[in-house]
């Protein structure tokens, strides 16, 4: 006998099938004594089960969480897939500002299914795994560059990588060093190498510290070679080996010099030659730049020398009329046979400051006796920009707690010159929301020499005064019964409002809350709710009320009803005997007895009662 069913692989979900019997081969005894007649039965196809898997996922702290987790479905019958599922999301537990960890989930939820697939499978979900990686924070030393033979410089360095708001106020502890020392050699081989670092608070955890180096330069160091004057008769010949160096560090040294002019034959003319320095030789000569100042072969005339005077100058202000000497007078002539030398400096007053300016001294005619009889030579001096001087007054600030400072100031002295600014800001502790009540003092913070090489600046501080907060508090009205002790007392803010999720500090207090307070309104005062315990806020207190009430009067004229609990039909237990009362609050007010019962010590204290039993 065959059964069969007219549901197939293909059948949708449901309970609209039917099983069918047919056939079958009667044998022995049985065989030509029945006749088969056959009966369907019911058959159903049921819900195959999908499982939406929500895929792992990660990202990297400070990010935003990825829109795009993606999940899987396994469970696919009758070879359809995932064309026929819609809607599905899924989502995580971890934020842009949770903390480095693998405590997440990615969650699949919803979907919707179409065609084919529609109503033959139940949806079940698995969840995933979810990863907040740490944030990379990037420390880079700063490049660096020193002159040769100077003392290696502070070397700074920058972050960068930084998520939520977070600043640098969380890396402490970076050290910056380099390769390079006073002594080494001129090159750009060098480093700038950062290490160390502590993170805190908010950033703890969260954040893997990874460090760039920088460059670091050896500059090469001035040196000027200049060649000695010298002089000689017509004639004569001239040796020529003198020289000054200016500029030497660490030992080195310049042995030798060469040097020539035309005019150290004998045979030159009478005049003035030029001795031009060049190939020095000594060691350490590589770590410079070189430099060579010519001097002067005079042959037969002397040699009048006008120098022109070093000069100095404010930043800002006009050039300042700049002088000279002459030196190599002969036989009592002195400078009034000299006359329409002009001195310049290559300064102006918005040359910044510093001393590498020069005058120089140029023209000049001889007059009388000195006609013919002298060659002029000249001889640089130097000029300095210094550094204007001016006063930064910090001008007085105040704020209320909870609120942002901004700080200002004056400047006087000399006064900015050239339409300048001065770069920094100025600084206080007391600037910061967050800043308790009290004076703080405002600090020079940026605004300082070092940032604004052109002045020189004297601070004059002062303070930043941080008061309290405004807010009024009114107390809540309350009431009692007498012979209870008051519950807590409460308030609300009714004006003004808390700041830096702030919660004030106090009870408050009133005479009627003991239990043995008489009936009557009494009020309920700030208590320790005050100024003191609250140092950042000025609390204005509008008071409450509380009112010990009285115990509902009796049915019965002259009578005082009891609670119920006390003094109800269940409330008395044993044989009605004589009263007898012990440890009464205020014995002096005894309670006038009608019958035979328990008494509450709750109205012992309220004077004499008749006393109502309840049987």
């Amino acid at each position: 006998m065959n059964v069969t069913t007219d549901a197939d692989k293909t059948s949708d979900a449901g309970t609209t099938y039917i099983t069918t019997a047919a056939g079958g081969t009667l044998s022995g005894d049985a065989t030509g004594n029945y006749t088969l007649s056959y009966e369907k039965g019911a058959f159903e196809v049921k819900k195959a089960a999908l499982t939406v898997t929500a895929d792992n996922g990660s990202m990297i702290y400070g990010d935003d969480v990825p829109g795009d987790i993606g999940y899987t479905v396994t469970g696919w019958k009758n070879d359809q897939t995932g064309a026929l599922l819609t809607g599905v999301s899924v989502g995580t537990n971890a934020t842009k500002t949770s903390n480095a960890g693998t405590s997440y989930i990615t969650t699949a939820s919803g979907g919707t299914l179409s065609g084919a697939a529609m109503g033959n499978y139940t949806l079940s979900y698995e969840k995933g795994a979810f990863e907040v990686k740490k944030a990379t924070l990037t420390v880079t030393a700063d490049n660096g560059s020193m002159i040769y033979g100077d003392a290696v410089p502070t070397i700074g360095y920058s972050v960068s990588g930084w998520r939520n708001g977070q600043d640098d106020a969380l890396l402490t502890g970076v050290n910056v060093a380099t390769n390079a020392s006073s002594i080494s050699n001129v090159g750009s081989t060098y480093s700038t190498f950062a290490a160390g670092g502590e993170l805190s608070g908010a950033a703890l955890g969260n954040y893997m510290l990874d460090y760039v180096d920088g460059s670091f330069a050896v500059t090469p160091r001035a040196l000027t070679v200049t060649a000695s004057d010298a002089s000689k008769a017509y004639g004569d010949t001239a040796s020529l080996t003198g020289f000054t160096t200016t500029g030497l560090v660490n030992g080195d040294s310049v042995s030798a010099v060469s040097e020539k002019s035309l005019g150290a034959d004998a045979e030159a003319d009478a005049g003035s030659y030029d001795i031009v320095a060049g190939g020095a030789t000594g060691t350490g000569l590589s770590n410079y730049v070189i430099s060579y100042d010519k001097g002067t072969l005079t042959v037969n005339k002397a040699l009048l020398t006008v120098t022109a005077n070093n000069g100095s100058m404010i930043y800002g202000d006009a050039l300042p009329t700049i002088g000279y000497a002459v030196s190599g007078w002969k036989n009592g002539q002195n400078g009034s046979l000299l006359s329409g030398v002009v001195v310049k400096t290559d300064a102006t007053s918005s040359s910044d400051v510093g001393t590498g300016y020069s005058t120089a001294a140029s023209g000049g005619a001889l007059s009388g006796a000195a006609l013919g009889n002298y060659d002029i030579s000249y001889v640089a001096g130097s000029m300095r920009v210094q550094r204007r001087a001016i006063t930064v007054a910090a001008n007085a600030a105040a704020k209320t707690y909870g609120d942002l400072g901004p700080l200002s100031y004056t400047v006087g002295g000399m006064g900015l010159a050239n339409g300048d600014s001065l770069s920094g800001e100025l600084e206080s502790a007391g600037v910061s929301g967050l800043a308790d009540v009290g004076s703080y003092a405002i600090t020079q913070g940026s605004v300082t020499d070092a940032a604004n090489g052109n002045y020189a600046i004297s601070y004059e501080g002062n303070t930043l005064a941080v008061t309290p907060r405004a807010v009024t508090v009114t107390a809540n009205d309350a009431e009692k019964q007498v012979g209870t002790m008051a519950g807590a007392f409460t308030w609300f803010v009714s004006a003004g409002k808390l700041v830096n999720g702030d919660e004030l500090s106090g009870t408050l207090a009133s005479a009627g809350a003991p239990a043995d307070a008489p009936v009557g309104v009494y009020a309920i005062t700030a208590g320790s709710l005050t100024d003191a315990q609250n140092p950042n806020y000025a609390i204005t207190f509008v008071p409450g009320e509380l009112e010990v009430l009285s115990i509902p009067a009796p049915a019965v004229a002259g009578s005082l009803p009891l609670p119920g609990a006390q003094f109800g039909p269940d409330a008395f237990t044993g044989p009605v005997g004589p009263m007898v009362f012990f440890g009464l609050r205020n014995p002096g007010s005894p309670l006038i007895v009608a019958d035979e019962s328990l008494v509450s010590f709750t109205l012992c204290g309220t004077g004499a009662q008749t006393l109502i039993v309840c049987r």
